[in-house]
């Protein structure tokens, strides 16, 4: 029993001091990269996009799919990569992906993203994902690929996500696979 008890004790011991950390040794700093404004990083690498208007985002259709638009409430399969303004398009900073994600189930197979697509305009209303991206989604048919730069009104405003930066403006490269 005595042994028991020293052995409990011993292992307690060593948890706490192994957890027991320095905090002024662990702080992580936080460093803005660097990103360009929207309408100016279109001017260098998309010049002949339009805005969608009364948005002032971008979509920029690569392959057209086919099929319909998708309606508000239809659930909308896609994959999408996410990246700051901060470099030509393949080179941009990514900070977020479904390909290649990792999964409880298959750590080598793609996420599929699945959403239901909410056109609601009420500022109150709480939906799980960035405006842009339901704007962008609802103009692409099954199929499509397409690039959407949207403005941070329609991202993050001046909230820090992760790596992203307050105030700054976001491009997804998405694939739009099946709306249901």
């Amino acid at each position: 029993m005595i042994r028991v008890l020293l052995s409990g004790f011993i292992a307690f011991s060593l948890l706490l001091f192994a957890c027991d950390k320095d905090d002024d040794d662990d702080e992580i700093e936080i460093v803005d990269i660097e990103v360009m404004d929207l309408e100016e990083y279109v001017r260098w690498y998309f010049p002949d996009a339009t805005p969608v208007e009364g948005l002032g985002m971008y979509v920029m259709v690569t392959d057209s799919g086919g099929g319909d638009l998708p309606a508000d409430g239809d659930i909308i399969y896609a994959y999408y990569k996410g990246k700051l303004l901060n470099d030509a398009p393949d080179k941009a900073t990514p900070f977020d992906t479904s390909y290649q994600r990792p999964d409880t189930i298959n750590a080598e197979k793609d996420k599929v993203l699945t959403f239901k697509l909410d056109m609601n305009e009420d500022e109150e209303h709480v939906r799980t994902y960035i405006k842009g991206w339901y704007r962008g989604f609802s103009q692409l048919k099954r199929g499509s690929k397409a690039v959407f730069l949207i403005p941070d009104s329609l991202a993050y405003g001046d909230q820090r996500r992760g790596i992203i930066p307050p105030n700054a403006a976001l491009m997804f490269e998405v694939e739009s696979l099946r709306i249901k």
